[in-house]
């Protein structure tokens, strides 16, 4: 019984402290406007692999930075 109270625990913690693709894209496009060109790429790059509404668009701008 207190392990699956430790494992609940466990996943609501990381659903809370879960990144969405919208805050991670919104923390590119501040690295991209502050000049921060490996940050932006690294963090786009990042918002793909969390996955959402985004992606294309995101895909289409790290393109271009390797285009």
């Amino acid at each position: 019984m207190k392990r699956i109270a430790v494992v609940l625990t466990l996943l609501l913690s990381s659903v809370l402290l879960a990144e969405t693709q919208e805050e991670v894209y919104s923390q590119a496009l501040k690295a991209e406007e502050a000049g921060n060109v490996s940050g932006s790429l690294a963090l786009f790059e990042r918002a793909i692999d969390i996955g959402g509404e985004y992606t294309e668009e995101i895909r289409e701008i790290v393109k271009e930075y390797y285009e």
